[in-house]
């Protein structure tokens, strides 16, 4: 009875372990929940690039596909769990052959402006050289004219001086010649009954006019006076319909 008892336990034993290892088995030869197209959608939807090798690493206890994506000119190295998706690992790898490219074309152009800066830095002293030199030519020259002939200068000075005073003595002429702005008024008023909007003295052709703005609830007039004689040059009514 024992014995037979003993041979039970030891059969069962044995199936249990069995049992076990060929759960273990299965589960490590059972294949990811998720398909590469399934990983290649989950990639681009958080890390807009361009995928460039996808490969699915089954040899661990868990499923895990290693993903490598370009973005912005640098290289990615990403591990996703097969069963769930999440990203188990992220680094950077290296930066592409294009981003190597850019920047060695970004040095030859920077050494390219340096040189252009440099030449161009010489010119520049170059050309403010030799302006100096011919501002100092232009002095020499200025200098020399007015040692030669000084009296022709004060003479001119004293010519532009007499002209500049008689302008004056005649703009002062002028000023005492000319009527009133209140004799233009009254001249005005005589013309057209109404209340001045504007007065204005002003010179046309070398004459002097005042030009009238008024209005009234007949209508709007514009009349022209001259300023010394008072006579009147032009009366334009403008009369609004009833």
């Amino acid at each position: 009875m024992n014995k037979k008892m003993m041979m039970a336990i030891g059969a069962m034993a044995i199936a249990a372990v069995l049992g076990l290892i060929f759960s273990q088995n299965l589960s490590v030869s059972a294949g990811p929940d998720l398909t590469k197209a399934e990983v290649e959608d989950k990639v681009k939807a958080q890390y807009p690039g361009e995928i460039t090798e996808l490969e699915l690493d089954n040899q661990g206890k868990n499923p895990v596909y290693e993903v490598e994506v370009v973005m912005e000119e640098k290289e990615y190295e990403l591990q996703i769990d097969g069963n769930s998706g999440k990203v188990l690992k992220l680094e950077e790898k290296r930066a592409t052959k294009t981003a190597k490219k850019n920047e060695r074309e970004t040095d030859k152009q920077k050494e390219k402006a340096d040189k252009e800066d440099s030449t161009a830095t010489k010119e520049k002293k170059e050309s403010d050289l030799e302006m100096n030199e011919k501002a100092n030519e232009e002095k020499d020259d200025s200098e020399r004219k007015t040692v030669i002939a000084p009296k022709q200068e004060e003479t001119k000075q004293e010519e532009k001086q007499e002209q500049a005073t008689k302008e004056s003595n005649n703009k002062s002429n002028e000023r005492k010649s000319t009527i009133s702005k209140n004799k233009a008024i009254d001249i005005a008023q005589k013309q057209f009954s109404g209340t001045i909007d504007s007065i204005e003295l002003d010179r046309d052709d070398g004459r002097l006019i005042y030009e009238i703005e008024m209005e009234s609830s007949r209508g709007e007039a514009e009349i022209e006076i001259d300023a010394y004689t008072g006579e009147v040059l032009v009366v334009d009514i403008d009369l609004e319909d009833d």
